[in-house]
């Protein structure tokens, strides 16, 4: 499992035997998510649905 899906966390963490906390320095996530904002600026990512294109704006980098 992965990402914020708060909602369900307790329900997720009680069946899970392993977490692994990944915590990066919001630095280091705000370079990543500018630098790929550049590599694929107006197109999709390869992870993402073909007609998602890469944004970037104040509230995500308010969350980041």
């Amino acid at each position: 499992m992965d990402g914020n899906y708060s909602g369900t966390l307790d329900l997720r963490l009680s069946v899970a035997d392993t977490v692994i906390f990944l915590d990066f320095t919001r630095i280091l996530c705000l370079a990543r998510v500018i630098k790929r904002r550049f590599m694929y600026a107006g197109q999709s990512r390869p992870d993402m649905a073909s007609d998602c294109p890469e944004r970037l704006n104040w509230e995500f980098l308010k969350y980041v």
